[in-house]
């Protein structure tokens, strides 16, 4: 396998340069000036940490790639990049320019707050706090920056924190988890004065919900309620857009997605795989009737720039976070530190959004994100198979305080909230994890204790997660990691490659994983546009099975892996501050209802065969 070899781009030469750069920045650049003479050695380089998704760099001031200069207006986004939201409210009053500097994430452009003029009065208070606290921000984060009046019916959104909450609502309604997040009256001090970014106006009841911007399908027509055009082609006129995981190619090392067991050996490179498992994804979804676009293509980035043109982006985020050092760093240290920050913001933050610019041209019903799993695997030349073999599916959510500081980051929780995205993703999710637990019997991924990630509902397969593409991919999207690549039990799969009919690996006749992978992902794809949703509009609880709610300060969401699987996950104790519940007496006789179907049985349902 040919690699790519990682230039020094930032020298030891250039130091002299770069700290006066940041301290003109502020933060740490006297300290990083000061240790410049104690370098005589040539520089060295580092890959980026190993993690098993796209991480989402961002910090609490603008970080774009040529930073405006102090009391200038940021630039407005491109056509490419805006929101398909639409809508213009010339009487809307948002931030002037000059007296307010949106706070942005890594390379983000700064929100239109006039895009979510057209979803006035189209959804209920109640609604909107209910998916908010049970899915973009259970710890209580988003109120940070959100303040209610229950009086007008508005919630107001701020470019600063508030003071957190110090008590909790009370339940809406007898049998209703309590809104635990959201303060029930304001501060009784006056508050300090904040940046008002948006006000949104809900509808009064039920009743008073007007019409709202519908953009996809199912919702704009669901093929159940309709006589069928062609049965052999269910997918006929929905749009979908294949985004394969990772660059892959000579690109795979600086991604740290790449690995051999040792010289000589079979190499697995993650974004050769994805790419190999989308193409057979893209020819049945294409027999099926369904329309397909892709975000990249193989083996080249989709962004122009290169790690040397993100230096002034790493300088600053370098510059921001100041204290990410105990003791000042040598001149190693940061040459070191700013190349991997300008690696990560290359593969990991301009490739995603130069590949976010194609949703708005495509104009997707669905975009499904594939990606393969792994678990540390040592170094490169040394790698090592590990036992944990598992599946997950991520919806977007699940947003932390740092996050939400950022004014792009609380746009999206906005839009996605308001064009009702969490429930198509959560359907969606529900039918392709399924099929994946049928076909290829592993467990589900655990996440015990993580306060980044949140088990949604019943399906222990489905996370909500906030991942750089399914935020700002406004589009559903299905974002799939498939089995662990450095796994006993599918690295053997993995670097037997893609073939067709069966080959005998490990004793067992088998299909190529990508092939299977992809007939997975259709089969779901399928059920999702042609069967009526197990979560209609969430109103199934999507808590989890367990006390309401999970306690946000540890988010102990998942009980410990349970061998053998797949047995259900035991009851959560009762807290030792309240009586136990009895346990209700079984309904041996009676059978569940046959209109409320669960959202997810267990075990999974067969996987349905569609002529694959």
């Amino acid at each position: 396998m040919r690699r790519r070899t990682l230039s020094s781009h930032i020298s030891i030469a250039a130091l002299p340069a770069l700290c006066g750069a940041i301290a003109l920045l502020g933060g740490a650049g006297a300290w990083m000036c000061r240790s410049h003479a104690q370098v005589t050695g040539p520089s060295t380089n580092t890959l980026a940490t190993n993690t098993s998704a796209e991480a989402t760099p961002s910090s609490s001031s603008p970080s774009t790639l040529r930073f405006p200069a102090p009391g200038t207006a940021p630039a407005s986004p491109s056509a490419g990049e805006t929101r398909r939201a639409g809508g213009d409210d010339a009487a809307a009053k948002l931030p002037e320019a000059g007296r307010y500097t949106p706070k942005l994430s890594s390379l983000a452009t700064a929100p239109d707050w006039k895009q979510l003029e057209p979803y006035q009065r189209t959804m209920t208070r109640e609604e909107f706090v209910r998916w908010i606290d049970q899915i973009y921000a259970p710890s209580g984060a988003f109120w940070r920056y959100a303040e209610i009046d229950a009086k007008a019916e508005t919630l107001t959104l701020y470019g600063e924190a508030g003071p957190a909450p110090a008590t909790n609502a009370p339940a809406s309604a007898a049998g209703t988890p309590p809104a635990t997040n959201r303060p029930a009256e304001a501060p009784s001090a006056p508050p300090a004065p904040r940046t008002r970014l948006f006000t949104l106006h809900f509808a009064r009841d039920a009743t008073d919900v007007r019409p709202r911007p519908v953009h996809f399908r199912p919702e704009k027509e669901a093929p159940w309620t309709l006589p069928p055009r062609d049965p052999a082609k269910p997918l006929d006129g929905v749009r979908i857009l294949l985004d394969p995981g990772h660059i892959g190619g000579d690109w795979a090392g600086m991604e740290e997605r790449f690995f051999q067991l040792g010289v000589g050996k079979p190499a697995v490179v993650e974004g050769d795989l994805t790419w190999d498992t989308c193409y057979h994804v893209e020819r049945e979804l294409k027999a099926l009737g369904a329309d397909v676009a892709w975000t990249k293509g193989r083996g080249e980035p989709s962004t122009p720039l290169r790690p040397k043109d993100l230096r002034d982006a790493a300088i600053k985020l370098i510059a921001d976070g100041s204290g990410y050092y105990p003791t000042p760093p040598t001149a190693q240290d940061l040459v070191k530190r700013l190349n991997r920050e300008a690696n990560s913001l290359f593969y990991r933050t301009a490739e995603i959004r130069a590949r976010a610019v194609q949703v708005p041209k495509f104009k997707p019903d669905l975009i499904i994100c594939v990606h393969y799993n792994a678990s540390p695997w040592g170094y490169e030349r040394r790698a090592m198979l590990n036992d944990v073999d598992r599946l997950v599916v991520f919806v977007n959510g699940m947003y932390s305080l740092g996050e939400l500081a950022n004014d792009d980051q609380k746009f999206a929780v906005m839009f996605r909230v308001l064009a009702r995205i969490t429930p198509l993703e959560l359907n969606v999710s529900d039918r392709v994890s399924a099929e994946m637990a049928a076909s290829l019997g592993l467990p589900p991924e655990t996440y015990r204790g993580s306060q980044t990630m949140r088990q949604m509902g019943a399906n222990p397969y489905v996370f909500a997660r906030n991942l750089l593409a399914n935020r700002i991919f406004d589009a559903p999207v299905v974002y799939v990691e498939g089995p662990y690549m450095n796994s006993k039990t599918s690295y053997p799969r993995f670097v037997a490659g893609d073939y067709e009919g069966e080959r005998k690996i490990d004793g067992k006749m088998v299909p190529s994983l990508l092939r299977e992978m992809a007939q997975c992902i259709t089969r779901g794809v399928v059920h999702y546009f042609t069967q009526p949703p197990r979560n209609l509009e969430g109103k199934i609880p999507l808590a989890g099975p367990s006390d309401w709610p999970w306690p946000p300060t540890t988010n102990d969401l998942v009980p410990a892996p349970l061998p053998p699987f797949p047995p259900p996950p035991p009851p959560r104790p009762p807290s030792t501050n309240a009586p136990a519940t009895p346990p209700a007496p079984a309904a041996t006789n009676a059978p569940p209802p046959a209109e409320t179907p669960p959202w997810y049985a267990w075990p999974p349902p067969a996987a349905t065969n569609f002529g694959f």
